[in-house]
């Protein structure tokens, strides 16, 4: 009797283990899978959310910017800025800046900014290859340098005109 009730016991716990590993252990495998798919749903909710937010939110800081660089005050006032630094450093004068010419060729706009210097030439040069090559606004399609004279005071200077293409 002692062996029937002992193999009877083995033969309940063996029947535990399998039914553990056959139902039990799939059960739980699956209930923490669809926590992890729920999880995942909620997050990928959010970020739907979120992306449409942050989509809504570039769209009108484009439409802000856009107004702005696209407008040709915008892009003279750069390169007054840029230009003035440059000169500074090269220590040249800025003579002019005259109002840009704008075309829009095929939906591009192009945009000429002019421009008269005065100094030395290779401190405008330099200013001139700064302009063109460090700040790209362009490209500098026209230059012409005129050696000036100023009959009061009896001295001689440079001066540069430049005309900058700029497309956007």
């Amino acid at each position: 009797m002692k062996t029937k009730n002992s193999l009877m016991i083995i033969g309940v716990i063996l029947l535990l283990i399998i039914a553990y590993f056959l139902a039990i252990q799939k059960t739980i495998d699956l209930a923490q899978s669809y926590e992890n798919l729920l999880n995942n749903k909620r997050n990928t909710e959010e970020y739907a959310i979120r992306k449409v937010q942050l989509e809504a939110r570039k769209d009108s800081l484009q439409a802000i910017l856009g107004g702005f660089k696209s407008s040709s005050v915008y892009l003279q006032n750069k390169l007054l800025v840029k230009l003035d630094e440059y000169s500074r450093a090269n220590k040249v004068k800025i003579i002019a800046i005259e109002e840009p010419f704008k075309f829009e060729i095929n939906e591009v706009v192009v945009n000429y900014f002019r421009f008269t210097l005065e100094g030395d030439y290779a401190s405008m040069a330099k200013t001139l290859h700064q302009i063109e090559t460090g700040s790209n606004f362009g490209e500098i399609v026209s230059l012409q340098f005129k050696k000036e004279k100023d009959k009061r005071k009896k001295y001689e200077y440079l001066q540069a005109q430049a005309i900058l293409k700029t497309s956007l």
